[in-house]
């Protein structure tokens, strides 16, 4: 579950474990980069960690 927010940020939840970022609909959006703290995970993945919130994650998609 996402929501967006105002000026672009957005907040999401998942379920703990090493996970992805992914647009939906993929037919319609192509995921660029995926960054966080600067350093690029789009192939290595999250460490998602529960009761931890994670920030600086950018994540820039193109219109296909």
């Amino acid at each position: 579950m996402w929501r967006p927010l105002v000026d672009l940020r957005f907040e999401f939840r998942t379920w703990p474990g090493r996970g992805t970022v992914r647009v939906s609909p993929e037919s319609a959006w192509m995921v660029t980069a995926i960054r966080l703290g600067g350093v690029d995970v789009t192939r290595s993945g999250i460490d998602f960690r529960e009761g931890s919130d994670i920030s600086g994650l950018e994540v820039s998609i193109v219109k296909r």
